[in-house]
């Protein structure tokens, strides 16, 4: 038995990436006391209310004047600098973090693209109870680069789609649900997409 990775950023030139965790609770049913208590007492201030955390954003320039700069090192935003500092109160920095909106303007295309995408995903979870998931994260990715072109009108909306990905990571944690609804995850996947 082997796995095989797929490099989901294959193609792009200048790959943004977010990790989000998913779930209110990151342990399974079968953590032990010592895990659950320190899991609970370590929460970020985002987790227990909106059911996610920010593990991390790789952000860049998405000004259409940009386009063909590919400076690799763009901004980060780590857990510790920005993931955990965040509450239910500034959780709206996480997209104008993602999608540079503070020096680049407001671009909602690629926001566009992902919530279709997002939906997908809960539709699934809505309707499946067999497993539940914990400690799983949704990465997002994009091509900052694409998306200059596209601005520039050398995409259409339609072959930007392309250089936008969503993937569910991280999911070796998996659980029987007993017929149940994964609620912990299901709950924070509703919350991030009203974001």
């Amino acid at each position: 038995n082997f796995l095989i990775l797929e490099d989901i950023t294959g193609g792009f030139e200048l790959p943004a990436g977010m990790d989000i965790k998913i779930g209110h609770k990151v342990y399974g049913p079968d953590a032990s006391l010592e895990k659950r208590t320190r899991a609970d007492t370590h929460l970020w201030p985002t987790q227990k209310p909106c059911g996610f955390k920010i593990s991390g954003i790789l952000a860049h320039s998405l000004r259409s004047e940009d386009e063909g700069i590919l400076n690799v090192g763009g901004r980060v935003y780590s857990k510790k600098s920005f993931g955990q500092k965040l509450t239910p109160d500034t959780i709206w920095k996480v997209p104008e973090a993602f999608y540079d909106s503070e020096y680049s303007g407001k671009i909602e295309i690629v926001n566009n693209i992902f919530v279709p995408k997002l939906k997908t995903i809960l539709e699934v979870f809505e309707m499946q109870n067999r497993y539940h998931i914990f400690g799983s994260s949704l990465l997002f990715t994009y091509d900052a680069n694409a998306v200059r072109k596209f601005q520039n009108g050398k995409l259409s909306s339609k072959e930007l789609e392309q250089y936008v990905q969503l993937k569910l990571i991280d999911f070796a944690n998996v659980y029987d649900a007993a017929g149940e609804k994964d609620e912990n995850f299901v709950s924070g996947l509703r919350n991030l997409i009203c974001l």
